[in-house]
């Protein structure tokens, strides 16, 4: 899947989630690679907590 194709699905009011062009991408079973860079940094995480439910609850 090229860049073009996922942004184009990508829904305005869905950053991060199924509607982003990351959840396109992981739809079109693409893999992501880490090239010099830590898991901090990793888009996928946001797309995994918003998979999650139920919300975990916030650290006080």
């Amino acid at each position: 899947m090229s860049s073009r194709m996922s942004s184009t699905v990508h829904d305005p009011d869905c950053h991060l989630g199924e509607g982003s062009p990351l959840g396109a991408l992981y739809a079109a079973d693409a893999r992501v690679l880490l090239f010099r860079v830590g898991f901090e940094v990793c888009s996928a995480f946001h797309l995994a907590e918003c998979r999650l439910r139920p919300v975990p609850p916030l650290r006080s």
